[in-house]
């Protein structure tokens, strides 16, 4: 058995319920993410992982998840993999 908080968060709580509304949302995380490669850039470190992530939930938020809870990120991959809810 999974013992993760985030799987229990995620997954339990959201995914399987299809609940999105906001625990914190895509917007918001994508905000934190952009002040975060700023300061990185501002110091001279690279975010590799960082900016893929930025791309990511930007490209969520365009295609209109921004506003519902990060583990939203599902539903667009769910949508272009075409996974069936378990």
């Amino acid at each position: 058995m999974v013992k993760s908080r985030i799987y229990k968060r995620n997954y339990l709580e959201y995914m399987k319920n299809e609940n999105y509304q906001p625990g914190f949302s895509t917007n918001l995380l994508l905000k934190d993410l952009k002040l975060a490669k700023t300061m990185a850039d501002e110091a001279g470190v690279p975010l590799r992982i960082g900016e893929q992530l930025m791309n990511l939930y930007s490209d969520l938020s365009t295609e209109g998840y921004g506003e519902n809870d990060m583990s939203a990120a599902y539903l667009s991959l769910k949508e272009k993999c075409k996974i069936k809810q378990l």
